[in-house]
């Protein structure tokens, strides 16, 4: 082999040998580094249950697992992210036509909110959940199948519906909300309650928002019928809490009312925060989150934890 060739074949192994010593340099930085960001949707109250709409990033403190997190992300009032509202209505036995009724009318006025990008879906439920209407931006369309909800008769099995509902709305983008339009019993659930309660709170960016039937005006007729109504209220009210959200136990339209207006600025007047845990592991396991102000007199809203995925 000439002088030449050799001078060659040696320049190649050169540019070869550093070639490898460069790729094994860079290749722990050229690794993807998985980030996940945990957004919270927060509300404040002030000691009047006025909306605090001028909070501060530096007035919280973000906890998950009882250690501090670090804010990453921090917004308000973000009226331009689309929302999509699951109607679940209880059209069971125990569900009287004035209490459809309500039903009804709770769910038109909430219509009457909502803008033309915002998604909607209709859940009724017995002794199994129909999706009445599937996931569309007609408000025609949901408004002519909630007023056609007759009276029907069945056992309840809410928690079951309630996994159906939140099955969609998983699927969708934006904010979610589940309003559920019931007394909070449930008699047939394949799902036990102490299931879905440990469920339902790690949905990310679903919150549930309870409208519940009232004592019956002429009192209790039947035995150990308080009880059960005192078993559903708080039901509804602890899967709103929960998950960030609200609970109303309208007697009237006007009550009604009040409760939709203060559902839309509730909804209106929303922080986001969002922060990378300092715990990366994808263990499957809660994560408790916790957020304290440090203003006096402020009442927070938030979902209180999810399930590491």
């Amino acid at each position: 082999m000439s002088a030449l060739r050799w001078k060659l074949l040696g320049l190649l192994l050169l540019i070869a040998c550093v070639d490898q010593a460069i790729s094994q340099v860079d290749t722990p930085f050229q690794e993807e580094v998985d980030v996940t960001l945990v957004s919270v949707y927060l509300t404040a109250l002030d000691s009047n249950g006025r909306f605090v709409t001028d909070l501060r990033p530096d007035e919280l403190i973000v906890r998950e697992g009882g250690e501090a997190q670090t804010i990453n992300q921090f917004g308000f009032g973000d009226r331009e992210i689309p929302l999509t509202i699951a109607f679940l209505v209880d059209n069971s036995t125990s569900i009287s036509a004035q209490d459809l009724g309500m039903a009804k009318n709770a769910g038109l006025l909430i219509l009457k909110t909502l803008r033309a990008q915002d998604k909607m879906v209709l859940v009724s439920f017995r002794k199994t959940a129909s999706v009445v209407v599937g996931p569309t931006f007609e408000k025609n369309k949901m408004e002519a199948a909630l007023l056609a909800l007759q009276p029907q008769y069945g056992s309840t099995a809410l928690f079951d519906a309630l996994a159906v509902a939140t099955g969609i709305l998983q699927n969708e983008l934006g904010k979610k909300f589940l309003i559920l339009l019931s007394d909070g019993q449930d008699n047939a659930s394949q799902k036990p309650y102490r299931l879905l309660e440990s469920r339902i709170p790690g949905l990310a960016d679903v919150s549930i928002v309870s409208f519940g039937t009232v004592p019956p005006a002429n009192g209790w007729k039947l035995q150990g019928a308080k009880q059960e109504y005192e078993k559903g209220k708080n039901a509804l009210e602890k899967l709103a809490y929960s998950t960030g959200g609200l609970s109303y136990f309208p007697s009237t339209i006007s009550q009604l009312q009040n409760a939709i207006q203060q559902l839309r600025e509730a909804i209106q007047n929303q922080y986001i925060v969002a922060y990378s845990p300092t715990d990366r592991n994808k263990d499957g396991s809660w994560r408790e989150i916790e957020i304290q102000c440090s203003r006096p007199r402020v009442t927070l809203s938030y979902r209180r934890g999810y399930y590491v995925r």
